[in-house]
């Protein structure tokens, strides 16, 4: 009975292996974890900031390690910028090495993080 059930088995193990690690590879495996991750970011800018900073500030994307959050006036910006490590940090500790840079764009202008 073991033999024949390793027999069965194993073929499909082997098929769920490399079906997972094809998928990982994807790019629909890389868009739904940067959706993932732009997600976690909008939570964690709730978090620091509540309902009013959310409306103000909204990460849209993640591009090579580069999360880039819209913010709509300068102060939310400017506090964007002194937690963006702490973001960095706390997005990295759920996703390991997720996030390298914030790119914080306000009314049209980028503000790399240098």
């Amino acid at each position: 009975g073991c033999v024949l059930w390793r027999i069965i088995c194993s073929p499909m193990d082997n098929l769920k292996s490399i079906i997972k690690k094809r998928f990982k590879k994807s790019v629909l495996s890389q868009q739904i974890a940067a959706s993932l991750i732009v997600e976690y970011a909008d939570q964690k800018i709730r978090e620091f900031w509540g309902n009013k900073g959310a409306e103000q500030a909204k990460a849209v994307s993640l591009r090579s390690f580069i999360l880039k959050i819209n913010c709509s006036n300068s102060i939310i910006a400017q506090e964007l910028g002194f937690k963006k490590n702490t973001l960095i940090r706390l997005i990295n500790e759920k996703f390991p090495n997720a996030v390298k840079r914030v790119n914080i764009v306000q009314k049209g202008i980028v503000k790399y993080d240098e």
